[in-house]
């Protein structure tokens, strides 16, 4: 559900409203694993075929476009969900399914998308310029106060219009986060042993180019 509000022929104004979207799943999971250390060593296989829920949380988004110049175009968006919202039903394990959705809302909390582009058309050419930003916050609660968490995307790229139906567009990308986990339960043993002993710290930096063709009929 949303509207579009048109400010004459230079700006637009809108929002959407998302409601929740109910899945139903059927998962078939195998898990195999061996860990050999100096004194011992530990070898498990894992396999479960379940059928449960999911219900996704509502999700509300405001966007804006406008064109201050006649060759240039701006845009921002704005996506607002809070995960811990998340829900699993029909799960057979009454008992994990609780556990498991207070772990949600333990865990998890609200998320943003902000996002904002641009698009300058070189005058007297077929030539489109592009740029663009975007910036989602970890719905971990853990994260929360620590911008590194936070998954930052920064876009380049460039459209060539060959007539008023054929478009060439080629995109380049990068996006930069940090993110973490744990190789093993750290109270798996008695004693523990220390988090830091079983965590990864991984600083992820991803840069992708991408082409595309556009035909409008």
């Amino acid at each position: 559900m949303g509207f579009l509000y048109k400010i004459k022929d230079y700006a637009r104004i809108g929002a959407v409203i998302e409601t929740p979207t109910f899945y139903t799943v059927t998962e078939d999971y195998y898990r195999q694993g061996t860990s050999t250390f100096a004194r011992a060593s530990a070898t498990y296989d894992f396999t479960t075929l379940s059928d449960h829920s999911v219900t996704t949380p509502w999700r509300f988004s405001i966007g804006a476009s406008g064109k201050p110049f006649k060759h240039l175009t701006l845009a921002f968006q704005m996506d607002y969900s809070d995960l811990s919202e998340t829900e699993f039903s029909n799960v057979a394990d009454i008992g994990y399914e609780s556990e498991l959705n207070k772990r949600i809302r333990n865990n998890w909390k609200n998320a943003f998308v902000l996002a904002g582009g641009m698009e300058f058309t070189i005058p007297k050419t077929p030539l489109q310029l592009r740029a663009g930003y975007n910036y989602q916050t970890s719905p971990w609660k853990r994260d929360e106060g620590n911008s590194d968490y936070n998954v930052k995307t920064i876009t380049a790229g460039m459209g060539y219009l060959f007539s008023e139906t054929f478009q060439l567009n080629a995109m380049w990308g990068n996006t930069n986060y940090r993110t973490f986990h744990y190789n093993y339960d750290p109270n798996a043993t008695t004693p523990p042993v220390p988090e830091s002993a079983v965590r990864t710290d991984e600083d992820v930096s991803q840069t992708y180019l991408m082409f595309s063709v556009a035909y409008r009929f």
